[in-house]
């Protein structure tokens, strides 16, 4: 993939912060080692932001990767356990962490995803991680500490959910146009978001994307047919049944009231 390629990908499904976005401009990164990483053309910056928050020993650091390895490599198959969050499963392994220099070893978990849904991970294709924490297995058991290593990212979910629902570039030239333009998106976004919860449970995951359920409910096969006074929507059985349109029709009609403030 060329840098071109990857920066128009990330234009198309990335929220950038404090920016404005038609304006970033990001850089395409293909590797990473100590303090260099390079773009796919082959230029080579200084990374002089990972010192800051991410990687302080540099990226790809051998000594490090190889301590993992060994650590990892001496854990017995008895020793493995699986964290199933609902969506996916994960095999992990507890060991403890120490560098040449540190006074104490720190508490790590080893964890590798084995199935994502109903599909079987592939070994090349399980994105690894190791979470290293100061808390005690007594202030935190090992399936919190995976959980909430999982949900760092999802308060920025919402934010996903806004773009795909509506749109990241505002349409007009005048600040208050936009702002209207925007307040009214994120309303509209918000009555999704309940339709969502007072109707789909079962039918689909609360937490699908406005995409998702446009292809699924919107991009299906379908006839109108009028009839003795009467609007009918046919379907084939088959998405009948998938999306249980019966039920939904019916919790549609019956909606829950909102309380008056």
């Amino acid at each position: 993939m060329t840098g071109d390629e990857i920066v128009s990908l990330c234009r198309q499904h990335t929220l950038f912060e404090w920016s404005a976005q038609s304006k970033v401009d990001p850089i395409p990164v293909a590797r990473a080692k100590g303090i260099h990483f390079w773009t796919p053309e082959g230029k080579r910056f200084i990374d002089f932001n990972s010192q800051l928050m991410s990687v302080n020993i540099g990226h790809g650091d051998e000594r490090v990767i190889n301590a993992i390895k060994e650590q990892v490599a001496a854990i017995g198959e008895k020793e493995w356990k699986v964290y199933d969050n609902g969506r996916q499963k994960w095999s992990y392994a507890g060991f403890e962490y120490r560098c040449d220099k540190w006074e104490k070893a720190y508490r790590a978990l080893y964890t590798r995803p084995k199935y994502d849904g109903q599909q079987g991970l592939l070994e090349f294709a399980r994105p690894d991680n190791i979470i290293v924490t100061n808390l005690s297995s007594v202030d935190l058991n090992d399936e919190c500490l995976i959980y909430y290593h999982h949900q760092r990212g999802a308060d920025e979910l919402p934010h996903r959910g806004l773009k795909e629902f509506g749109s990241e570039q505002m349409p007009f030239k005048r600040f208050g146009a936009n702002q209207a333009f925007y307040y009214v998106m994120v309303i509209a976004f918000f009555l999704f978001e309940t339709f969502k919860e007072d109707n789909l449970q079962d039918i689909l995951p609360i937490s699908s994307y406005a995409t998702t359920v446009r292809r699924q409910f919107v991009d299906i096969a379908a006839k109108i047919v009028r009839t003795g006074g009467a609007v009918i929507l046919k379907v084939p059985k088959a998405i009948m049944e998938r999306l249980k349109l019966d039920t939904l029709w019916t919790r549609c009609r019956q909606a829950p009231p909102v309380p008056a403030t």
